[in-house]
């Protein structure tokens, strides 16, 4: 056809997020401070047990894990294997820059919780696996375990 070629527009990815809430919501200092308690207190065993149960009750219904992952924001893609998905985005990741190990640990149990809510636990594991970019988490076929 006739005309200018069609455009095609990405997301770059940020290192930094942008959040629009009106009225005013400072939900990260509330985080900030949930996370503080949680570590003075030595609460991280408490708060990973709960992660889990919060991922088993999400994971029930679940028909697509691909899906499932895009839909909580993790923007899910082919892992290397190309039998497990690597995570671009993760959803704690200001969280994350303060407390680290909170962060990356309750997501971690969270993911396996997912995994066991779908009953795709037999089939896929969630395990730490950082890199410079991207969420902490591997979700990875066992058959690359075994």
């Amino acid at each position: 056809g006739a005309g200018r070629p069609a455009k095609l527009y990405r997301r770059p990815h940020a290192e930094q997020e942008h959040a629009v809430s009106l009225p005013a919501r400072t939900y990260d200092t509330a985080a900030e401070v949930f996370a503080e308690a949680i570590e003075r207190a030595g609460a991280e065993e408490t708060l990973y047990a709960t992660a889990r149960e919060q991922g088993i009750a999400a994971g029930r219904g679940i028909t697509s894990l691909q899906q499932a992952l895009a839909e909580r924001g993790y923007e899910p893609y082919a892992s290397e294997s190309g039998d497990g998905w690597r995570l671009r985005n993760c959803p704690f990741h200001t969280l994350a820059q303060g407390f680290p190990s909170l962060a990356c640990g309750m997501n971690l149990a969270l993911l396996k919780g997912l995994l066991s809510g779908a009953g795709l636990e037999e089939r896929f594991t969630a395990r730490l696996d950082p890199r410079p970019e991207g969420c902490c988490v591997l979700i990875d076929s066992k058959n690359n375990h075994s």
